[in-house]
């Protein structure tokens, strides 16, 4: 989610306010049944299909008492987005083709011109064939019967996913996608609907699917997706929720507000199965299979479960108007759902007046708030007691700080601690009248840095023969590498004609550059040479000697592959510098960079450098939070520390 895609939630929940404020309240201060009647009084047809089945009457009952807080975004730019994710689905184009493609189509666009549009006018026929259609397949299929009513309503029946524009669906994906349940007909365990949810989802990860965030907004597009499969993590989950939904098999989404480590939300799917076990899933992940909630693996900070209705007892538990709430808690349509995934990893903590920057009044909602780059985002609440904020049921190993709600903006109560996985203590990030410097080497975590590993155990050696047929070992990579530019010294007083890179087993020989160098640091040059083969013409060997560490090798075999030089003649070798292959996190020679530090509730500016090598050096308070940011190119930047000499991200 991106910064315009707050600012689209805001809005959407101004407007929501404005067409509360028209409505007639029940006494719980929600909008009532009867003025959802009277502002579209073409509902009562939907009412009137349904009067003779008490079941199908209770659902539409369901589904319209809930219309208020659902809305369809609409307008001229719906269009040229939905162009981006349906190209992009044909794999025939690069990204950057396919925006340039729908630019020469449409011209300029911006989807912040989407107007929204209430449910509550909904067309009523939307209504009733959605029910139909549910109430069909759910009687129909054998695992049916092992869905509750309660269930049906909330991860079945509803006719909309999420802001999409709105029209009829659930035939045409049920008929698409049928032939998987019918495989199954004669299978036993056909009555659990974790059964048919696994064989559902083993079939759909067989057929294309493709993932980007090149495109991403907090839009969502509609039924096309569950053909095109194409898109965000968010894409993809919609998409599975129409195939689930439309063959009668309960699915929801459930979502990080923030990634616990990141700087975006993050989505995937849940089912369960006739025992009610809670199973994640995502086309995503590796592994296509459904598995416990309890076992899901990110660091997740808190956790939450879309549905169609409102959470109305986390709206309650506030106890304050609503325009008071901040927008990403005002109307909630999902319910915490962290203790599931946490298990015994659940932590609790409080905190109380001397941690606060100010004072606060009891009863006053206090939200916990994540990183997204210089931002903040709130991603849980509790309320003051008087004398702390209590907040249960959070993940350790993640930077939060507190923060009021006040005026439309946030207000921040503390500074940024980490949260203690295990012990659950709190650190905080104080800057200290006392400067240090730092070391610099990349801007965000090297965990998405997914080629490192691959150099660990990487070889290089000297041989006097072609083929390499007697080696002596130069050098080894001992270790993941934590910079652009490594440099290791070569313990050796024989010469070589012949030098190579040998890749570590399942390595793939990915390596970005290699500089071999003599006497007072001389740089070698000659013929590069290499175990012939490649995948992608992009990643041939000789890309291990062109001078550009943004440019790789990778071998199409797991093992055996090795890129070297000819020097013409033996030559002594003192030490070798290597790049491995990487996805430009590290410190970028020539670009420009500015570090901030964090103290008192703002980013304050610790210096502008332009790097001259693979490192850059700052000077700033001992125990400040930093962010480091390369104004050049680039947007995968996280807040860090620097502890006992390294940068520690969070």
């Amino acid at each position: 989610m991106n910064l315009f895609s707050l600012k689209f939630r805001f809005l959407v929940v101004c407007v929501l306010a404005f067409l509360f404020s028209t409505f007639e309240s029940s006494s719980a201060g929600f909008p009532s049944r009867r003025s959802i009647l009277q502002a579209n009084p073409d509902l009562q047809k939907v009412l009137d299909h349904c009067v003779n089945d008490s079941l199908k009457y209770e659902a539409a009952l369901y589904l319209i008492d809930n219309l208020p807080y659902h809305y369809s975004s609409v307008g001229d730019a719906l269009e040229p987005y939905r162009l981006q994710l349906d190209l992009f689905s044909q794999w025939k184009m690069s990204r950057r083709e396919i925006v340039d493609s729908v630019r020469t189509k449409y011209g300029k666009w911006n989807i912040s011109t989407l107007k929204n549009i209430s449910d509550v006018y909904i067309d009523p026929n939307i209504l009733i064939d959605n029910i139909d259609w549910a109430f069909k397949v759910w009687r129909e299929q054998p695992w049916g019967k092992n869905i509750s009513f309660e269930d049906f309503c909330e991860y079945v029946l509803p006719y909309r996913v999420g802001n999409e524009e709105l029209k009829p669906w659930r035939r045409d994906i049920y008929n698409r996608f049928k032939y998987i349940i019918d495989s199954l007909k004669d299978c036993e365990g056909i009555d659990d609907p974790g059964f048919v949810a696994s064989a559902v989802l083993d079939s759909v990860a067989k057929l294309p699917y493709h993932f980007t965030d090149f495109f991403s907004a907090d839009l969502h597009v509609g039924p096309d997706i569950a053909y095109w499969r194409s898109g965000s993590c968010l894409d993809l989950t919609d998409a599975m929720v129409y195939i689930f939904r439309a063959l009668g098999i309960p699915c929801s989404i459930d979502m990080m507000l923030m990634r616990g480590d990141g700087n975006a939300p993050h989505y995937w799917n849940v089912t369960f199965d006739s025992s009610g076990n809670q199973k994640y899933f995502s086309l995503l992940y590796r592994r296509h299979r459904l598995q416990s909630v309890a076992y899901y693996p990110d660091i997740k900070g808190k956790v939450y479960r879309q549905m169609f209705a409102l959470n109305k007892e986390m709206v309650d538990s506030m106890a304050v108007l609503q325009d008071s709430v901040h927008p990403q808690f005002r109307y909630p349509c999902f319910y915490d759902v962290s203790y599931m995934y946490l298990g015994d990893k659940a932590l609790q903590f409080s905190l109380g007046d001397s941690a606060f920057y100010h004072k606060i009044s009891p009863g006053d909602v206090v939200y916990v708030c994540q990183s997204r780059g210089l931002q903040w985002v709130p991603t849980a609440w509790t309320v003051y007691d008087g004398s702390s904020a209590e907040v249960n049921n959070i993940e350790g190993d993640v930077v939060y700080r507190l923060a009021t709600f006040n005026n439309q903006k946030l207000r921040f109560l503390t500074d940024p601690f980490l949260l203690e996985s295990g012990n659950g203590n709190i650190r905080f990030f104080r800057a200290k009248n006392e400067f240090v410097n730092v070391e610099l080497f990349y801007k965000f975590s090297l965990k998405i840095e997914s080629y490192l590993p691959r150099m660990v155990g990487g070889v290089f050696e000297g041989s006097c023969t072609p083929d390499f047929s007697e080696v002596d070992t130069l050098a080894v990579i001992d270790s993941i590498p934590t910079r652009l530019c490594t440099k290791l010294r070569v313990d050796s007083d024989k010469k070589y004609r012949y030098l190579r890179y040998f890749g570590p087993r399942k390595g793939y020989c990915n390596i970005s550059e290699i500089t071999f160098l003599g006497p007072n640091d001389v740089k070698y040059s000659g013929t590069v040479i290499g175990k012939p083969g490649v995948k992608n013409k992009k990643y041939t060997y000789v890309n291990a000697f062109d001078g550009d560490p943004y440019t790789s090798f990778d071998y199409p075999e797991p093992s055996g592959g090795w890129v070297g030089l000819d020097l013409g003649e033996p030559k002594s070798v003192e030490a070798v510098v290597f790049s491995p292959r990487n996805h430009d996190n590290f410190i970028r020679k020539g670009d420009e960079y500015v570090l901030f530090y964090e103290s008192g509730g703002n980013w304050n500016f610790a210096g502008m450098k332009k790097a001259s090598s693979d490192s850059l050096t700052f000077k700033v308070p001992k125990g400040a939070l930093l962010f480091l940011s390369d104004r050049t190119r680039g947007v995968q930047e996280r807040i860090f520390e620097y502890r006992d000499g390294k940068q520690l991200f969070w």
